[in-house]
């Protein structure tokens, strides 16, 4: 239902106007009843139906600091901020930081209803979740994402940190390994053992439109495990055309080749 779909999405607040976010990503709104009982039917389904060991919520699981004024975003703002008009909110700091709290919060309780709604049926399932990795090295990034790295490691299983380094413009092998070593090094500030961090590199370059060379992202890929790092992954996987290649990629990423492959 398009109306229905509509009425759920994410709403920003821009130039004084309250209108659907224009951002990449087109989520539904996590302050909206519907929007979770949807979204829990899915996982429902999925749990019920499908075989899997665990669940990873991605990259889309954020809101900027201009989003979200959804209708029912703005009820639970003014009861729980004790305010009447939304410009409060970017007037008062405290209000602000206190604005910024709800929102992680009500994030973190929307993947943890659907991880509940999971575990009716797949018990052992782990979970994960994506964060951007300039929330752990830059902390006013909080507000901008709306994560928050201790709350990720307390609430999950796993925290995927996003060891974007050509996201982020950087390139050649020299200033992707310091770059990797200080987003390693903020990391262990945060969990000294890294026990529960995974640390995915991309394998597609999205400013140039073109997929990234196995040898590449696996030098990436090493630098991560000679600094400590224990889990480590890689997206996009385009399993259709096999890229990355498989053979190429499970030289380091499955255990049947380490130390040794088994042939």
């Amino acid at each position: 239902n398009e109306k229905l779909n509509e009425s759920l999405k994410i709403k920003e607040f821009k130039n004084g106007e309250i209108k659907t976010t224009t951002s990449w990503y087109r989520r539904l709104s996590p302050f909206a009843e519907e929007s979770l009982r949807l979204i829990k039917c899915l996982y429902e389904d999925l749990a019920a139906h499908v075989r899997f060991h665990g669940v990873l919520f991605q990259d889309d699981a954020y809101l900027t600091d201009f989003e979200d004024f959804h209708p029912e975003a703005i009820k639970f703002y003014q009861k729980e901020l004790k305010i009447k008009n939304i410009s409060e909110i970017f007037e008062n700091e405290i209000i602000k930081q206190k604005w910024t709290q709800l929102k992680i919060k009500i994030l973190d309780n929307f993947t943890k209803e659907l991880e509940k709604i999971v575990k009716k049926y797949r018990p052992n399932a782990k979970f994960a979740r994506n964060i951007y990795s300039r929330v752990i090295f830059e902390p006013e990034s909080k507000e901008w994402f709306c994560q928050d790295f201790n709350t990720f490691l307390k609430n999950y299983d796993y925290t995927a940190i996003m060891a974007y380094p050509q996201m982020e413009n950087i390139y050649g092998m020299k200033k992707i390994r310091n770059w990797l070593l200080f987003l390693v090094n903020q990391t262990k500030k945060y969990s000294k053992n890294l026990d529960k961090c995974i640390f995915k590199i991309q394998t597609y370059d999205w400013s140039k439109n073109k997929w990234i060379k196995e040898k590449q992202f696996k030098k990436e890929l090493r630098i991560l495990l000679s600094l400590g790092v224990k889990h480590i992954g890689y997206y996009p996987d385009n399993i259709y055309e096999d890229k990355p290649n498989v053979e190429k990629v499970a030289t380091i990423t499955s255990g049947k080749y380490f130390p040794f492959k088994i042939k």
